[in-house]
């Protein structure tokens, strides 16, 4: 058993191949890379956004002590 793209799918999806009934390998590794780079972007992008809501709640975080220790300060 085989798992893999159907070369009518590859070829619908994105016009590669002779035709709808043959897969290159080139094509077929073309199409892999350019997923893998479109996947590896995304990840940058993530985690470029998650370093700036951790700086974002770091900050906060620094606002509500000085804002508990103010209150302490007044009681």
């Amino acid at each position: 058993r085989h798992m893999g793209v159907m070369a009518q799918d590859l070829y619908a999806a994105f016009g590669l191949g002779e035709d709808e009934c043959h897969i290159n390998t080139v094509d077929a590794d073309g199409v892999a890379v350019a997923a893998i780079q479109g996947l590896y972007q995304q990840n940058q992008e993530q985690a470029a956004q998650i370093a700036a809501l951790q700086a974002e709640n770091a900050a906060l975080r620094d606002r509500m002590d000085a804002l508990e220790a103010l209150i302490a300060e007044r009681r």
